[in-house]
C-alpha cells in the first residue's frame, strides 16, 4: 500500500468516525434531551452563535427541516462550512501528507465567520 493510499484510508476511517460521533450525539439528544449546555446562555441569558445547533441537527436527523430552521436559521451554513473545511483539509492531507486547520487562503474564512458572528449578535435583539 502506497503512502497516498494509506492517507486515503486514514481519511475514510476518520470521516466514518466523525460521522458516527455526530449522528450518535444527535440520536442521544433525541432520546434523552441532553445536549451540550451553552455557558454564555447560562451566564448571561444571551444566545451564542451556535445556540440551537444541537436541536437543529436532531431535527435534520428526523427530517424535520422546518423545525431545524426554527432552532437555528444558519444550520446549513454551519454544515456546508464544516464540510468545506473537512474536504479541503482532507485533500491537502491526501496530496501532501500535511494536516491543516482552516485550509486555503485565511481571508476566505472571514465572510463566513462574519455572518455567523453577526447572526449570533442579531438573534438576541430580534
Amino acid at each position: 500500500m502506497t503512502a497516498k493510499q494509506k492517507r486515503i484510508l486514514h481519511i475514510c476511517l476518520a470521516g466514518a468516525g466523525l460521522a458516527a460521533a455526530l449522528v450518535g450525539y444527535g440520536l442521544f439528544y433525541i432520546a434523552t434531551g441532553y445536549g451540550i449546555p451553552c455557558m454564555l446562555y447560562q451566564l448571561t441569558g444571551l444566545q451564542c452563535a451556535g445556540c440551537g445547533l444541537t436541536r437543529a441537527m436532531a431535527a435534520v436527523l428526523r427530517l424535520e427541516f422546518g423545525a431545524a430552521f426554527s432552532y437555528h436559521a444558519l444550520w446549513p451554513v454551519f454544515a456546508l462550512y464544516l464540510l468545506w473545511i473537512l474536504v479541503a483539509d482532507s485533500l491537502v492531507y491526501i496530496r501532501r501528507g500535511e494536516l491543516q486547520f482552516l485550509p486555503g487562503k485565511w481571508w476566505a474564512h472571514i465572510p463566513v465567520a462574519a455572518v455567523i458572528v453577526g447572526y449570533g449578535i442579531l438573534r438576541n435583539f430580534l
